[in-house]
């Protein structure tokens, strides 16, 4: 019976880490998609009260904490950047009970107001993340 009773509890944690996975790799498209739509405080509502988001481009590196700060850079962002198309790829996810970390890479296509007008390019880039389950949601 107790070799019955492991492999239950194995199976329950596997499809336990499963769900997560699944979940994760899910507020990343739905961070995407978000930011895509220009839907930030739906983009905002994936992260927890307390959180610490950095952006690194072009060599500067800025950093927020406040739910409504980082609305604020996302929104005048959207504004500069009419066109943008995020893909998430290749999930890399480590769950450790009710925490996980997360690694995605960023291929993405977007169009800049610029002073000489709209510039199209391509952006490249790493996703770096921690992620809590809270009341049974990760965030």
């Amino acid at each position: 019976m107790s070799a019955e009773l492991d492999r239950l509890n194995e199976l329950e944690e596997r499809v336990r880490k499963t769900e997560a996975f699944q979940a994760i790799t899910n507020i990343q498209a739905l961070y995407s998609f978000h930011i895509d739509t220009a839907k930030i405080d739906d983009l905002v509502d994936l992260f927890v009260d307390e959180f610490e988001w950095n952006v690194g481009f072009e060599g500067n590196m800025t950093s927020w904490t406040s739910k409504e700060e980082l609305s604020q850079f996302l929104k005048k962002s959207c504004e500069l950047t009419p066109m943008m198309r995020h893909q998430p790829i290749t999930p890399y996810i480590e769950v450790n009970g009710n925490k996980a970390t997360g690694a995605f890479y960023l291929t993405g296509m977007i169009t800049s107001i610029t002073t000489n007008g709209k510039q199209a390019r391509w952006v490249q880039g790493r996703y770096d993340n921690e992620y809590v389950c809270v009341d049974g949601k990760w965030k």
